[in-house]
């Protein structure tokens, strides 16, 4: 008996230690290559629309600078009730009316890849670049990939700049930036694995 004891008082430390090792080494991860991790490579290919999602400045500036390149004729602004992605807002940045199209129901990053895929639909659209912040890039290229999975829809990416610079050190607002993100990746794993209904 003795032996059983010991042995599974042995198992259970060992099973102690990992569930305390594995969240630490994961921690030592993110804290170490996390904060490059989260900004994506700029792959904008023409397409026939750009997708801008609401959520922080230079974002509406971004995609506009890229509906006038030509890059796109059509702009989706996806939570378009918000300041930053409001159709008067792109109006004054050069973005024509008629070219316009508003989502409005979208209150996450998920949302705005399920909201925008039916305007996609909708509208016939057949590919799109997608325009965030460079912190939220990751975030949400895994969620349009995911939301987008099996559609005729091609998916290009184009971060905009922002305050965040992991290149040069990590302020406060950075290192919360970061810390935010990676839960919120985090939050969205089983979503990103196993979809949603």
């Amino acid at each position: 008996m003795a032996d059983h004891t010991k042995i599974a008082k042995n198992f259970l430390r060992g099973f102690i230690l990992i569930l305390f090792i594995i969240p630490l080494l994961i921690f030592l991860l993110l804290a170490v290559f996390g904060p490059k991790w989260m900004v994506i490579e700029d792959n904008a290919q023409p397409s026939d629309a750009v997708i801008v999602l609401s959520g922080n400045e230079g974002r509406l500036e971004k995609g506009a600078e890229l509906y006038k390149e030509g890059q796109a004729e059509t702009m989706i602004l996806s939570n378009s009730t918000e300041s930053g992605t409001k159709p008067e807002e792109a109006v004054d940045l050069g973005v024509a009316e008629a070219d316009i199209i508003e989502e409005d129901q979208a209150t996450s990053t998920y949302e705005n890849a399920v909201y925008t895929k039916e305007l996609m639909k909708d509208y016939e659209l057949e590919s799109a670049i997608v325009v965030t912040s460079n912190y939220h890039s990751l975030r949400s290229k895994l969620a349009f990939e995911r939301v987008y999975n099996g559609e005729d829809v091609s998916l290009t990416f184009s971060p905009s700049p922002s305050y965040y610079n992991p290149e040069d050190g990590l302020t406060k607002k950075e290192t919360q930036t970061v810390f935010s993100e990676w839960v919120k990746m985090i939050g969205y794993l089983p979503i990103f694995i196993f979809g949603s209904s």
